[in-house]
């Protein structure tokens, strides 16, 4: 009798038991629903400025990269390099053809004659300097060329990939934290 009576008790006890756990289990619900829910809304936020933001880097900024990379891997071709020594070349001349046209006046306002030997040895001579000053200025531009290129950003997967690490607006952890990350080759400047 003590065992039924012991028994109903404890049934009593765990009924009250089990509504307190059901009322407690009733807000816990309510809150993990309200939590649940504004993970989701800030995850689908999350989610449309990642899908922004990605628009925006493939529409803006892989353009950019690869104007920038041709740009660079382009510098010091042949022909910009020809192109550079022939502006050079013509500044030159053009400056050549002024110093003429001024020493023929000067020379003139001499009394030399044209034709004679002297004005002809004054002519040559300046244009063995004009030739000497157009070469001269054809390798000045040339070598500039290839020396602005040995100070572009190098190696250039390095750069990529660090703008692909800034390009992640989720990331949570930058590329220098990670274990794994290698630091990128040292520039070599001459």
């Amino acid at each position: 009798m003590k065992q039924a009576q012991l028994g109903a008790e404890w049934l009593e006890v765990a009924k009250g038991q089990f509504g307190v756990a059901n009322e407690r289990q009733a807000g816990l619900d309510k809150l993990t629903s309200q939590v649940t829910q504004s993970q989701l809304t800030a995850q689908n936020q999350a989610n449309t400025w990642a899908a922004e933001d990605r628009d925006r880097y493939k529409s803006v900024f892989q353009p950019m990269q690869d104007d920038y990379l041709q740009k660079v891997q382009n510098w010091d071709s042949p022909e910009r390099q020809a192109q550079l020594a022939g502006e050079a070349k013509a500044d030159v001349m053009n400056a050549s053809a002024q110093a003429a046209q001024t020493r023929q006046r000067q020379m003139s306002a001499m009394g030399v004659n044209p034709a004679s030997g002297r004005f002809a040895g004054v002519e040559r001579s300046a244009d063995a300097g004009t030739a000497l000053a157009s070469a001269g200025a054809q390798n000045t531009a040339r070598n500039q060329v290839r020396n602005q290129a040995l100070g572009l950003p190098r190696p250039l997967p390095a750069m990529t990939r660090r703008v692909r690490a800034c390009a992640n607006p989720l990331r949570t952890t930058s590329p220098a934290s990670s274990s794994r990350t290698r630091k990128p080759a040292p520039v070599a400047s001459l």
